[in-house]
């Protein structure tokens, strides 16, 4: 035990749990079908992942990845070459795609956990508060459609 050295300790867990969610969700797919490059598409899964581990800015994602995380080496990405720029850029791009992104995650979804969407609606005309309700604000606006369809 007095000769154990540690170097270069990275967490793994937590990254590589979140990287095999993306995998599932095909968002590397997805991303290589816009045509990004092998090293982008790293780049944003690395970001996707730090940012959900450890949300934090560009700057300290970027020393979180250099310095704690094992998600360069999980992507095989250089950390020493990760810069907050980069991160910017990747970031920016990644919310050019949000609208085909959020369609592709939800029919991923739906798919891995067998969901149909469905959208309720709530009639909420009739809602009423009960008592005198004098200190709210709220429940002073506007009047009682049973008192007025009682006193037409």
């Amino acid at each position: 035990m007095n000769s154990l050295e540690n170097k270069d300790v990275r967490e793994l867990c937590a990254e590589w749990l979140c990287l095999q969610t993306l995998y599932r969700l095909q968002i590397d797919s997805y991303l290589k079908s816009k045509e990004w490059t092998e090293r982008d598409m790293a780049l944003a899964l690395a970001h996707i992942v730090c940012r959900t581990v450890y949300p934090a800015s560009e700057l300290k994602t970027v020393r979180y990845m250099q310095e704690n995380s094992s998600i360069c080496e999980l992507l095989k990405i250089d950390p020493k070459n990760v810069t907050k720029d980069q991160l910017y850029r990747i970031s920016h791009r990644l919310f050019d795609q949000k609208e085909g992104l959020e369609s592709h995650l939800s029919r991923k979804t739906n798919e891995l956990f067998d969901i149909q969407d469905k959208i309720y609606l709530y009639d909420l005309t009739n809602t009423f508060f009960e008592g005198s309700m004098r200190d709210s604000d709220l429940a002073r606006r506007g009047r009682s459609k049973e008192l007025s369809e009682a006193i037409s």
